[in-house]
């Protein structure tokens, strides 16, 4: 059963007579909102394209597995897309060198907008899938993976959308999956950014957005298709991101608690729906008749959990 969460309207500031604004954390201009304005942000170039022939390794796999599973789990991780940009923060933080963190303050007409934004995003992926099925079965021509793909592109982008309030340095979440698994990647100098993070409930929408996300996807009757696995590597690349996400919250709640940016209510909450994924995106996979990817689905969601001390 899926749980209901509501979006938190950010509450009216005190009033602080005579305190000047900061200069790092001044407002910005309406046209100026996140750095991504509303109107435009579905006009910013596509997600990072995936690569058939491209690997990133997640984790160390060297024991995976006994030699009698040999040939029951036979693959490798199924993640594979070019590469991005480098990552802003990766040179500094390999280096011990202090991280410049970009803050930035909405007011609460553009936090609204954010909040309101968000909801309706993730609503209208749901009901694009209702609308797409009706039409598919009226024509008996139903193409569940490229169909799902385009879900998935629309979830990704916003995730994005919500990390950018988050990590103002980060348009595409697809750096994480490269450089937080990096030995040199220096966690506990990357959260923090969370310590100037303007909390305007980043974390309720990410806890929605993965329950959205299970619901909207385990409705795709999926197939294996040796030719094309393109919609394998998008499912787990948006849950290992979503991980990436979820991990550096807990371990931000495991060092820094009370004043990290996941409270222990939010984590609380978070522990079923990582735990409920695995086991429904599995069953999911077996419906389908998807009978490989067995290494990638035991991923979904590890680290996060690992992290959550509850």
């Amino acid at each position: 059963m899926n749980q209901s969460y509501e979006f938190k309207t950010p509450a009216t500031p005190p009033a602080e007579d005579g305190m000047d604004t900061p200069q790092s954390i001044a407002e910005l201009d309406d046209d100026d909102i996140l750095d991504l304005n509303i109107t435009s942000y579905n006009k910013l170039p596509p997600v990072t394209p995936l690569v058939e022939n491209e690997n990133i390794e997640r984790g160390n796999e060297d024991e995976i597995a006994d030699d009698s599973d040999i040939e029951e789990i036979s693959y490798e991780p199924a993640i594979a897309f070019t590469p991005t940009a480098i990552y802003p923060h990766r040179e500094r933080l390999i280096h011990d060198e202090e991280v410049e963190v970009v803050s930035r303050r909405l007011s609460d007409v553009q936090q609204m907008k954010f909040l309101n934004y968000c909801e309706e995003t993730s609503a209208e992926i749901q009901k694009e899938y209702i609308k797409w099925k009706n039409k598919e079965a009226e024509t008996n021509n139903i193409k569940d993976n490229e169909h799902l793909i385009i879900t998935l592109t629309k979830f990704k982008r916003l995730i994005d959308f919500v990390w950018h309030t988050i990590d103002w340095n980060c348009k595409d979440t697809a750096n994480l999956l490269q450089y937080l698994d990096t030995d040199e990647f220096d966690l506990d100098q990357y959260v923090n950014i969370f310590k100037e993070v303007q909390d305007m409930g980043q974390i309720s929408i990410f806890l929605k957005l993965a329950d959205d996300l299970l619901s909207t996807i385990i409705k795709y009757k999926i197939m294996q298709l040796e030719e094309n696995t393109s919609v394998f590597q998008w499912i787990f690349k948006v849950f290992y991101i979503l991980d990436d996400i979820f991990m550096l919250f807990a371990y931000d709640l495991k060092v820094n608690n009370p004043n990290s940016l996941m409270k222990m209510t939010e984590a609380i909450r978070l522990k079923p729906i990582l735990e409920r994924t695995r086991v429904e995106i599995t069953n999911w996979f077996k419906d389908c008749n998807v009978n490989k990817y067995q290494y990638e689905l035991s991923k979904i969601y590890e680290k996060s959990l690992y992290n959550l001390h509850l």
